[in-house]
């Protein structure tokens, strides 16, 4: 589950809740102007579209929380993805609620 929470003083977090994915090689947090596509069709749908890198993940399993900075525009992506940087390949994503 990924969620996007206002904290005190307004600052945004994405939430990663419950996390278990495959471990793997530089993986990083994208926000993604791609919708979630399931199955093997999807592996491969987020690294053409617009995104915003939150940086390397920061575990394969368990609660995450990432900054999210101020002068990103949140209504430009509809999802978070796992993104392999090194092979090009999504180890998961979730459609982020509007």
């Amino acid at each position: 589950m990924v969620r996007i929470i206002q904290q005190p003083g307004g600052k945004l977090v994405l939430t990663l809740e419950n996390l278990d994915t495959s471990n793997g090689p530089d993986v990083h947090v994208w926000l993604s102007a791609a919708d979630v596509v399931e199955g093997t069709a999807g592996w491969f749908t987020a690294g053409s579209a617009a995104h915003f890198d939150l940086g390397m993940i920061k575990g394969n399993l368990g609660n995450q929380v990432y900054a999210i900075p101020e002068d990103v525009d949140l209504a430009k992506y509809r999802s978070v993805d796992l993104w392999c940087v090194q092979f090009s390949v999504s180890f998961g994503a979730a459609q982020l609620a509007k």
